[in-house]
């Protein structure tokens, strides 16, 4: 792979480091939004690894049905992995190039690091679940004055968000597709500015209120470096949810230098 240096032994450049691993991978893309399913894995195998994200089909995944039950360790493929469905107390997410480890993440060429305004209290599947199925039974969309306030297990959104950027090593690497550095993280971030959009897991900069204009969705939403899925959100709540319809595959914004042959790896930690 091209890109941001990433280590072809599957076990990043420290794979025999000791020491307690408290940071999981949550997900692995090596391509950007619009070819997710590219380089040499078939769209249905893509689709099923990262839990057929915008149909009702994932409302059912399982770490066993998506294939996450055999992904753990840097180099085990794309898709959705086992801590994605195990993993509670999630103090910080950080987005890498997996050329490190799971000890210290500050040995990613390129990385960065989020930390949230409150833990997690369960796995992510279960958070997003919660949250799309809540979606479908309340009229969210175009209403402006929700989700005002930070948190990690409601969306967010106009000037709350979920975590911010915390590493003090920060690499030139990994910018949004406005050259700036996403400095915000969304489990579930809601736009407010013009009809609203939504993003889950986003790395993104500027604020949920105004800048992004009708474009913090598709294949290159606006300042945003990599996001799990996100859709127009301007019609219907429970039409426009996770498990509904999507406008943005998991990936790197489409406009990204090297996006197309770029590996991300979204990680967690938990103290």
């Amino acid at each position: 792979m091209t890109g941001f240096g990433y280590n072809t032994n599957g076990f990043g450049a420290y794979p025999n480091r000791s020491g307690a691993e408290n940071w999981r991978i949550i997900m692995h893309t090596n391509s950007n939004k619009s070819n997710y399913g590219s380089l040499g894995i078939s769209l249905p195998i893509a689709e099923t690894a990262f839990g057929n994200v915008g149909t009702s089909a994932w409302n059912s995944i399982t770490a066993s049905s998506t294939g996450a039950n055999s992904r753990t360790r840097f180099g085990d493929g794309i898709g959705l992995y086992d801590a994605y469905f195990t993993m509670n107390g999630i103090t910080k997410f950080a987005i890498v190039d997996g050329t490190g480890d799971l000890v210290d993440v500050s040995t990613h060429t390129n990385r960065r690091v989020y930390t949230l305004y409150n833990t997690c209290t369960t796995n992510i599947n279960a958070i997003l679940q919660d949250i799309d199925t809540r979606a479908k039974g309340n009229t969210w969309q175009n209403n402006d004055s929700i989700f005002g306030s930070n948190s990690s297990v409601d969306p967010v959104a106009g000037s709350a968000t979920s975590g911010y950027l915390s590493d003090s090593g920060l690499s030139a690497g990994f910018l949004d597709n406005t050259s700036a550095v996403p400095s915000s993280f969304a489990i579930w971030g809601i736009n407010r500015d013009s009809d609203n959009d939504t993003q889950v897991l986003c790395a993104y900069s500027g604020n949920l209120q105004s800048g992004k204009g009708d474009s913090w969705r598709g294949g290159n939403p606006h300042t945003t470096l990599w996001s799990y899925w996100g859709n127009d959100f301007h019609s219907g709540s429970a039409t426009q949810t996770i498990s509904a319809s999507k406008q943005s595959n998991p990936g790197l914004a489409d406009n990204l230098a090297n996006a197309a042959t770029t590996n991300v790896y979204l990680l967690a930690y938990a103290p």
